[in-house]
């Protein structure tokens, strides 16, 4: 794995859980290993890239149920 700033590597460690960022190394692994060269800055935008999805995918249930049938309303909305 190439690490460019390890300092800021170790920040962003501190706040991912390490089950969710071996989540978003999946796509990297094939015919059971790791594939070269994977940048932990590729891994951390996957992770967080994974987390947003999953966050709009649950306003977006939470908005349903509430009953917010015009999308006028949903794009004022500020969650």
């Amino acid at each position: 794995m190439i690490i460019k700033n390890e300092k800021k590597a170790l920040e962003k460690l501190v706040f991912i859980n390490y089950y969710k960022l071996k989540e978003a190394l999946f796509p990297f692994f094939f015919e059971n290993k790791y594939i070269e060269n994977i940048r932990f800055e590729d891994i951390v935008f996957r992770f967080y890239e994974d987390r947003n999805l999953r966050l709009y995918k649950r306003d977006m249930r939470i908005l349903k149920q509430i009953g917010f049938k015009d999308i006028e309303n949903i794009k004022n909305l500020k969650i």
